[in-house]
């Protein structure tokens, strides 16, 4: 059960009242019934105060407490207490424990509680009412004038609404509703991927014919090649496709629609391809997966087949989510925790064989075996294992009843989901799996007397092992990887060697690819511990552990973002595809053979997407620049004005400040969406959640720093600033060479990646004032920057959905928290920095 304990209070005097603050942060995403039973008032009297403070009417209400329970949360955290919480959420405290511990870390993103009072309705004095009339002012004037220009309702991911750029033209061959499709009786297997690419000839206005002299032809011939080979031949009269299996006509079929879809046109030029992949797995995590619940609800939410199609047709061939064994498997330790197995693998083989239509298999992320309560081991005390402090101790990596729960639930799992692709696990993370999970007990853990007396790689290799047997006795057709995050930084490089030796040769070692790279930034230099966009791999790292892989015959995998990373995660994607090119080169240089796109962030169907998608496959009969002919598909005429602004930008990002504890604790994520405090608040950031005015732990603090495998960096604050200075004005050159390209999501992203990183250098700049010299005026001209910043960041979500989310934390950015951020720059400059 989690702690109850509060520590302060967190002032928000820009709202009169704590409940017009709890009415007006959860306006859009909860009904004014339910707020008005959380605050013990009539129904009325809550639409009333949102009407008094300028708010429209509710709408798109539905999907939030199944899909945006975090964003809920998240408002009122640190305004309600927790007895009101459960009320607003509809849980219990046990439920409140699990999404805490469960769903992502979210327990260490919200951080301790403020102390809160309850908040309860009341009518307001005469002051107050003033107050309120400037709040209805700020909104109706520069909030609400603006929802006409609104084209997407949150959560409408995939209904993109920008005008197209580029001009629909004709190519040699363009195919109509003469045309029909022949299937050879080799192409059985293959009826919905044709299905999918009829519907999407329909979009272009065609329907095939049942007969006809100009046709498609599919016919699965090739007897060699991997899978997925395809060769396509383009002529006047006919589309030849033949491939080596089911998977190859799936990938030609995508490729056709790719051609037709930057054409504008389903015409195609005469030609011949030859393409086979160069990547073997292409694994991503949804844009809108849930983490904790995903095989608890309709699959349909984290993976709508309009997902799956737009991933299959860039070119990725598997999705991964997290998995808690307990809850898909048979539990011998407690039968309380596997309660519902039953329905969740149910849940798990539907969704595999959905994905299944569009070429994608399903992963699960594992972490095991999961730690359990003190109480546990009262009555089963042999199964202790190491004890992490402040938290459960972990079962005995040692100990053949622990081995034996591990072989069967995973054989329980393989054989109740036959098309499931297969496990990722990783041994070295936050949630204490192994005893070894963190090293040694140098951090004050208790290690487990059986596993201390053994080197940390056979208590880590022999786990490993006994979970990849267990599979592959299973289905000798599943996948097996192992990621290695961490382990050189707990164990040391001669047992991370030692390690991986001790793997079966059908295991794939899977390491981030910016592991060990050495950067210096500001005058302080360190080593990269986990992934950026900003700082390139591959590093010596991730090299070397892929060494130790390749000689013991071991394939080799990438974890990388190729959308995004926590460096800016509110932005779907970060517009430097410089940056991809030179990575997808380097690691197909290095010869790694698999790609995990991805963490929960970084799942967005984009253009940054769509140029890594153009080194999955090798082409033999045609060899140009992807990123050139990429450039020119998605912006036809503009191509080279993108081209040189994202030079620009790549530039400007490089002087990026990173450092492990600025990328989850500092302002760079939520932007212009975090508050201004003109005094100290007294809390600590949280690991992406809260950055509050904690500048200190956005500079990185050398004691936590350590605690994560880093050096000990810590930036000063005027370095902070310096580089925040350095990144906004080049990229504030590379806005300017777009000024002339029409809008599209590739400008609305440069702008929005810009007020994450204006907001950023202006909240810096806002307490080096505040605690320094404190000047007014110069702080006022910060103030007005952040308005500015709120409401362009404001408009752009208005146009765009999937800004603001990312899926472990749901919407980190509201549209009502940039509401409030315009309103409480209207207060401060009123009430604080008058002229």
């Amino acid at each position: 059960m989690m702690s109850l304990e509060c520590e302060n209070t967190l002032k928000i005097p820009h709202f009169p009242t704590s409940h017009q603050a709890l009415v007006f942060r959860l306006w859009e995403m909860v009904s004014a019934k339910r707020i008005a039973s959380v605050i013990q008032t009539s129904e009325e009297n809550v639409c009333r105060a949102a009407s008094e403070m300028g708010l429209g009417e509710q709408k798109n209400l539905d999907e939030w407490m199944s899909r945006g329970y975090i964003s809920i949360l998240k408002q009122v955290w640190n305004l309600l207490p927790y007895e009101q919480i459960f009320k607003l959420l509809d849980i219990d405290e046990e439920r409140l424990s699990y999404i805490l511990k469960e769903d992502d870390y979210l327990g260490s993103k919200l951080g301790k509680k403020c102390e809160c009072e309850h908040v309860l309705y009341r009518e307001l004095s005469e002051t107050e009412k003033k107050q309120t009339e400037k709040i209805r002012k700020t909104v109706c004037e520069s909030v609400r004038n603006y929802e006409s220009e609104e084209r997407t309702a949150p959560f409408e991911f995939f209904n993109k609404k920008y005008e197209s750029i580029i001009t629909p033209k004709i190519k040699e061959v363009n195919v109509t509703s003469d045309w029909a499709i022949k299937c050879r009786p080799s192409c059985k297997g293959c009826e919905a991927f044709v299905e999918d690419f009829l519907r999407f000839a329909k979009s272009f206005g065609v329907s095939f014919s049942e007969v006809g002299e100009k046709y498609i032809e599919l016919d699965i011939c090739i007897v060699s090649g991997d899978e997925e080979y395809h060769e396509i031949d383009i002529s006047e009269e006919k589309i030849s496709i033949r491939a080596a299996a089911p998977a190859g006509i799936l990938r030609a079929l995508m490729f056709l629609e790719n051609l037709a879809e930057s054409a504008g046109t389903l015409s195609f030029d005469i030609k011949s391809y030859k393409r086979k992949a160069k990547i073997k797995s292409r694994i991503i995590y949804s844009f809108c997966g849930l983490y904790g619940d995903v095989l608890d609800k309709d699959t349909e939410i984290s993976f709508p087949d309009k997902l799956l199609q737009s991933y299959a047709r860039c070119g990725i061939n598997g999705v991964w989510i997290q998995g808690v064994l307990y809850r898909i498997a048979p539990y011998p330790f407690d039968a309380v925790l596997c309660k519902g197995w039953e329905k969740r693998i149910d849940a798990l083989r539907k969704l595999t064989e959905r994905a299944a239509r569009f070429g994608i298999k399903v992963y699960m992320y594992i972490n095991e075996p999961r730690g359990l309560p003190e109480s546990f081991f009262e009555k089963r005390p042999e199964l202790r294992g190491s004890e992490l402090v402040g938290g459960y101790p972990c079962l005995c990596s040692s100990h053949s009843e622990v081995h034996k729960y591990l072989r069967e639930a995973l054989s329980s799992v393989c054989e109740n989901v036959p098309l499931l692709g297969g496990f990722i696990a990783i041994t070295q993370t936050e949630n204490r799996t192994l005893c070894y999970s963190d090293g040694t007990d140098v951090s004050g853990d208790v290690m487990c007397p059986v596993c201390g007396k053994r080197q940390p790689s056979e208590v880590i290799g022999d786990m490993l092992k006994t979970m990849a047997d267990a599979v592959y006795k299973a289905n000798p057709d599943i996948s097996f990887f192992y990621y290695s995050w961490s382990l050189e930084n707990t164990i040391g490089k001669e047992q991370a060697e030692k390690t991986i030796a001790h793997l079966p040769g059908n295991v794939k070692v899977l390491e981030v690819s910016e592991t060990g790279i050495p950067f210096e930034i500001g005058g302080v230099k360190d080593e990269i511990i986990d992934y950026s966009l900003s700082i390139i791999g591959p590093g010596e790292g991730a090299k070397r552990i892929w060494k130790y892989a390749k000689n013991n015959g071991l394939e080799t995998a990438a974890k990388v973002q190729i959308n995004n990373s926590w460096e800016a995660s509110t932005a779907p994607f970060i517009p430097v595809y410089e940056n991809i090119v030179n990575h997808m080169e380097r690691l197909i240089d290095e010869g790694v053979e698999h790609l995990m796109l991805s963490w929960t962030l970084g799942g967005y169907v984009s253009d940054n997407i769509k140029i890594a998608a153009a080194y999955f496959f090798e082409d033999e009969e045609n060899d140009a620049d992807a990123y050139s002919e990429v450039l020119k598909e998605n912006y036809g005429k503009y191509a080279d004005k993108v081209k040189s602004a994202v030079g620009y930008f790549c530039r400007a990002f490089s002087n990026y400040p990173f450092n492990w504890k600025h990328i989850y604790m500092g302002p760079a994520n939520a932007g212009a969406a975090n508050l201004l405090y003109p005094e100290p608040s007294g809390m600590r950031a949280t690991m992406t959640g809260f950055p509050f005015d904690d500048v200190a732990s956005w500079c990185g603090s050398p004691a936590s720093t350590i605690a994560c495998g880093g050096k000990g960096v810590l930036y000063t604050v005027d370095v902070l600033q310096k580089q925040y200075e350095k990144l906004v004005a080049e990229w504030e050159y590379g806005l300017s060479v777009i000024e002339a390209v029409p809008e599209c999501e590739f400008s609305d992203m440069a702008k929005y990646c810009y007020t994450l990183f204006k907001a950023s250098y202006n909240q810096i700049s806002f307490y080096i004032e505040r605690d320094g010299k404190c000047d007014k005026n110069r702080m006022r001209e910060l103030v007005k920057s952040e308005r500015v910043l709120a409401e362009t960041a404001y408009r752009i979500m208005l146009r765009n959905s999937s800004v603001g989310y990312e899926a472990a934390n749901h919407y980190y950015v509201t549209r009502s928290m940039l509401m409030e951020k315009i309103v409480q720059c209207d207060y401060l400059l009123d009430e604080i920095f008058l002229k």
